[in-house]
């Protein structure tokens, strides 16, 4: 099952900071890969315009938690653990993944 066919990876401080801020919308199927050798125990939704999904994933691509359809202006609880967050169009995950699962990225 495919949850985005086209992914940004924001893995630099300015990246991360920035996000998906100023953005108006984010096209269904596409996503913002979060990514930090260190941690990415926690995201917000300030100065956003619109609701997403959010997965944190470990190092082994763990699924550890799912935050779905978080609004905007929104800070999420610290998810221990977690170095890569990936956030998508709010309903991207509906059923489709469940806390446990094992991600894979697929480079084309």
């Amino acid at each position: 099952m495919v949850l985005a066919e086209r992914a940004t990876m924001a893995n630099n401080f300015y990246l991360r900071l920035m996000g998906l801020m100023g953005r108006k919308s984010l096209d269904p199927y596409d996503a913002l890969v979060l990514h930090s050798d260190l941690a990415m125990q926690s995201i917000h939704t300030f100065f956003m315009r619109f609701s997403i999904d959010v997965i944190f994933l470990n190092k082994k691509m763990k699924v550890l938690k799912i935050v779905k359809k978080m609004k905007p202006f929104r800070m999420t609880r610290l998810v221990w653990g977690a170095s890569t967050v990936i956030e998508l169009t709010a309903g991207s995950v509906e059923s489709k993944i469940k806390e446990g699962d094992i991600l894979e990225f697929i480079y084309v």
